[in-house]
């Protein structure tokens, strides 16, 4: 099995893979240039891989970071945009819906059997004198 790998750079690469175990192959390659990778696994029949799979590796090692404040502005914009509000006041946050009340069914549906299975008996004693 080998990989075709696409970059940012114009030319593409193949690598082959080495099969460490049934189902598990191994291939490595250096990157040097940050961008988009595709990457399309091929046998000697075709392509494994309906479309490549994608791989991003950043331009900058800081966009990778968290960020120690949130985005407020997009988060005012997805709370307009939903009806919501951010943070909001306590008595302005509506309580969770209580959830439903679920009684399970066996305690009425066993006896219901017994009492179906106790009257058939009758009936049958009854049919057979």
């Amino acid at each position: 099995m080998r990989e075709r790998i696409s970059g940012p750079i114009a030319a593409a690469t193949e690598i082959p893979l080495e099969r460490v175990a049934a189902g598990h192959y191994r291939g490595s390659f250096v990157t040097r240039v940050p961008g988009d990778y595709r990457i399309e696994l091929r046998t000697p029949r075709g392509s494994v891989t309906e479309a490549p799979l994608g791989y991003t590796i950043a331009r900058s090692a800081t966009i990778e970071k968290p960020r120690r404040e949130p985005n407020w502005p997009l988060l005012e914009e997805i709370a307009r945009a939903t009806g919501g509000e951010v943070n909001p006041l306590g008595d302005q946050v509506k309580p969770a819906p209580a959830p439903e009340g679920k009684a399970p069914l066996a305690p009425f549906l066993l006896p219901a059997a017994m009492a179906v299975f106790l009257l058939e008996l009758i009936v049958r004693r009854l049919r057979a004198t």
